[in-house]
């Protein structure tokens, strides 16, 4: 039953297949349907989605220029420009849990699964637009409906840098030719400093201590030893580096929260931090929560890593882009994040990508070693 639908990359339970399908709302072809219990925006004929297809991104280039939302809704216009005269569609494929479609200089990003409630990518980007952030795309507009009196956000629209150049993908390439990259991080390391700044701007902050942040990491190691048993032999080491870090508070505030290297994008004189919605398996008012900017801080991190071992040279960013965020490379704090992260990307790749499982063991056993019995 409905395998294109089962089969498609925004669906997230793919290995289950779709037990229950039943529709909530329909417009035309377009229609919010319960999977399972979730609901996600498709665009059907029969039980085929044709979201991205000729005919209906016309359809939506359409209602997008005459101020309106596509299918069912409301659109709530942050700019009079919404979409360029006459764009042609173009899908983008860089979208796994959404998907994308630029239409010449505005990129449309359509939620699949919808969530009620604001969508931390659209908060996120018009708190930044009211601070007049500069490294991060301007959001346009977006669009809700209302579903049995619950309101869901269905898309957004946000300026597309079309000159622009992923930032796993540049690192990567640089990495292979040899190329100097310290001024690459350093850009990268500006680029979040501001973000932080200007989210603590639009959002606030509030301090909180450490020792409620790492009880937090401290609860997730067994969780996470049991899904990649290989951890067992750190898991020891892994609770005295948290409780070295449990000192003192630190402050909060809106972040990212998925940042690494494919979430910025490389502009021709700096770089913009995309993708806004925070880690997609994670429910939607954890990732509304207020979290440490380290957090972010670590992802990178951790990205760089990645990047190193993949390319097969030494990727030398870490130095240079914490310098350039103003961050501590000694901070016990940054420690604990980077260790959480490398020890869930451990789990995820023990289920996912085996092979890969030695990239951040490696972090694991290096970050540990000291509290090694």
């Amino acid at each position: 039953m409905y395998d294109d639908i089962a089969n498609a990359r925004f669906f997230r339970a793919k290995s289950s297949g779709i037990s229950s399908f039943s529709e909530v709302k329909r417009a035309g072809n377009w229609v919010i349907a319960d999977i399972d219990g979730d609901l996600y925006q498709l665009v059907l004929d029969g039980e085929r989605d044709i979201l991205t297809t000729e005919a209906t991104t016309a359809e939506m280039a359409t209602a997008f220029s005459q101020g309106n939302a596509f299918g069912a809704g409301h659109m709530h216009a942050l700019v009079d420009d919404l979409l360029p005269p006459h764009p042609t569609p173009k899908v983008s494929g860089a979208e796994q849990s959404n998907t994308s479609i630029i239409f010449g200089e505005v990129m449309v990003k359509f939620f699949r699964k919808l969530e009620p409630g604001i969508n931390p990518d659209v908060e996120l980007l018009a708190g930044l637009a009211r601070v007049n952030c500069s490294y991060a795309p301007r959001l346009r507009g977006y669009t809700t409906v209302d579903v049995d009196g619950v309101e869901y956000v269905t898309a957004m629209l946000q300026d597309f840098v079309a000159d622009a150049r992923e930032g796993w993908e540049l690192t990567l390439a640089r990495a292979q030719a040899g190329a100097e990259l310290t001024g690459e991080a350093t850009l990268m390391g500006e680029a979040v400093a501001a973000v932080h700044r200007d989210l603590k701007a639009a959002f606030g902050s509030e301090m909180v201590s450490n020792e409620s942040i790492v009880a937090g990491l401290a609860q997730r190691v067994d969780t996470l030893v049991a899904q990649a048993p290989v951890l067992s032999d750190y898991a020891e080491a892994a609770q005295k580096l948290y409780a070295r870090a449990a000192e003192g508070n630190t402050e909060v505030q809106r972040i990212h929260g998925d940042l690494h290297l494919g979430q910025i994008l490389r502009t021709t004189d700096r770089y913009l931090l995309i993708d806004f919605e925070g880690e997609p398996a994670r429910p939607l008012a954890e990732r509304r929560e207020l979290m440490s900017p380290l957090q972010d801080i670590a992802g990178m991190l951790r990205s760089f890593d990645y990047a190193s071992q993949v390319a097969g040279t030494k990727v030398d960013l870490s130095e240079p882009f914490l310098t350039s965020a103003g961050i501590s490379a000694k901070d016990p704090l940054l420690a604990a994040f980077v260790l959480d992260k490398a020890l869930y990307e451990v789990a995820y790749e023990a289920n996912n990508r085996p092979d890969w499982v030695p990239i951040p063991l490696g972090a694991v056993e290096r970050l540990t070693q000291p509290f090694m019995a």
